[in-house]
């Protein structure tokens, strides 16, 4: 698997958004970097998660993690910081 993109909901003063950072810069993944702070990501955020888990289910932690491998044209869910860890340091979590 080669991650092309990482897209990444976060809020400031999150730890484990902060190590989703490292592991992309580390490894020259693009990241974007999707505030919940701000509405509208919050939204598009809700409406993502509803997809992969089911109608009125909400996250409850971030980051809260999607990826576009490159040879793929649509977004996967990965989860929060340790599922996306652990796509590169495997039995880690």
């Amino acid at each position: 698997m080669s991650i092309e993109k990482v897209r990444m909901y976060t809020k400031q003063f999150c730890g484990f958004c902060s190590a989703t950072e490292s592991i992309c810069f580390n490894r020259n993944i693009t990241i974007e970097k999707m505030d919940i702070s701000e509405r509208k990501n919050q939204f598009d955020l809700l409406e993502k998660y509803e997809k992969e888990h089911g109608y009125g289910k909400k996250p409850k932690t971030v980051p809260q993690i999607w990826i576009l491998d490159s040879n793929e044209t649509d977004w996967r869910y990965i989860g929060g910081y340790q599922e996306f860890a652990s796509l590169f340091v495997p039995n880690r979590y």
